[in-house]
């Protein structure tokens, strides 16, 4: 037994007055082969920069999170169920119990203001961060990496869409990454110009 995500309105906004926002989000609960795992941890939360919108207002961030932070595209058997995109994928049990403290590494990522940079993940550029530790020293090595976009967002007192594609280990080499910005101005960029990053 698979199943497909619906397209779904997510957040307190959804059906406010002055719109909501249609997104792709993931249901509180993922039922496959007899099995049954709770996703309720994975719920979009905002993120508040204070003070760094316009006129010195805050700056609120919405984070959500796909299915692949919880999932792989390659295992024995038959599918689990098709992502976002229609694609199969595999529950992964690794991933989904580092997907538990996942919404507080984000927090920390945004709130360290760590670095991060444009790579391209399987045929597609993505920005990337890493995750554990987050922190400013950049050491070279294996690291829990973060893949993730952004974007302006058309819902009412949120400016910017912080959209969480995966996580994974990654090994990173710090001296072929030299083209590195913070975590805020990308989003700050987002929010004052509305590109979305990356561009393609």
């Amino acid at each position: 037994m698979w199943v497909r995500w619906q397209t779904a309105r997510i957040g307190p906004e959804a059906g406010a007055e002055g719109g909501g926002e249609l997104i792709k989000g993931l249901p509180e609960t993922l039922n496959f082969r007899g099995m049954s795992k709770c996703l309720k941890h994975l719920r979009p939360f905002t993120h508040c920069f204070a003070g760094h919108a316009q006129d010195n207002a805050d700056l609120i961030v919405r984070v959500t999170f796909e299915s692949h932070v919880f999932s792989v595209s390659q295992s024995q058997g038959t599918h689990d169920f098709l992502d976002e995109a229609g694609n199969r994928r595999f529950f992964c049990e690794d991933r989904y119990a580092f997907s538990q403290s996942l919404p507080k590494q984000v927090k920390c990522v945004l709130n360290l203001n760590v670095y991060t940079w444009e790579e391209r993940d399987k045929n597609q550029v993505a920005n990337l961060a890493v995750l554990t530790p987050a922190n400013m020293e950049l050491v070279s090595g294996p690291h829990n990496v973060l893949i993730y976009y952004l974007y302006k967002s058309s819902v009412a007192g949120i400016h910017v869409e912080l959209r969480v594609k995966t996580c994974y280990k990654k090994d990173i080499n710090f001296a072929k990454r030299t083209k590195r910005h913070k975590i805020r101005a990308l989003v700050k960029t987002v929010c004052f110009k509305g590109n979305r990053i990356p561009k393609n």
